[in-house]
């Protein structure tokens, strides 16, 4: 899988983009994006959580084509407070 798709005619390339490279050796990291990509378009619903979502959201990034049309749920939560607009 390449980190860039270019070949997805729906990627943007954004400032803040999830970059877990850093972790993992080259052909490691590939064998998990491809593993996350795979398991990922075979459904036609996704949930992330704090267990799958950086690797997940990761996958969808660079493809983002492969994933039109599906429903993406996340658990989480969101930080406020008075200093934040």
């Amino acid at each position: 899988m390449s980190r860039c798709n270019d070949s997805d005619e729906y990627s943007q390339h954004q400032f803040l983009q999830p970059d877990t490279s850093l972790y993992y050796g080259k052909d490691d990291y590939l064998t998990l994006m491809d593993h996350s990509l795979q398991s990922l378009v075979e459904r036609d619903s996704l949930h992330l959580t704090d267990k799958n979502y950086l690797n997940d959201l990761e996958a969808i990034y660079y493809s983002p084509g492969k994933f039109s049309g599906k429903q993406i749920t996340l658990t989480g939560f969101s930080y406020n407070s008075d200093e934040l607009a």
